[in-house]
């Protein structure tokens, strides 16, 4: 999260300053990695999109970014 924070990440460095909405925990790497890779798909963006639904609707800075990222 502070690489995210401090600009050290392309993917979010243009969305400064960024803010964590979800978190997910894992204990082996292979499954958060098989975890991430899911939700860079379609299918995952919507369900990530509906887990937060109630969020996003109230923070609209965050749904930019959220589609942004997404």
């Amino acid at each position: 999260m502070s690489e995210h924070k401090n600009g050290g990440n392309n993917t979010t460095k243009k969305f400064l300053p960024v803010r964590l909405v979800f978190y997910e925990a894992f204990i082996n790497e292979s499954d958060a990695r098989r975890r991430e890779n899911y939700l860079k798909t379609s299918k995952g963006k919507t369900v990530l999109k509906l887990m937060l639904k109630d969020y996003i609707k109230s923070n609209a800075q965050v749904a930019k970014l959220v589609d942004a990222l997404l």
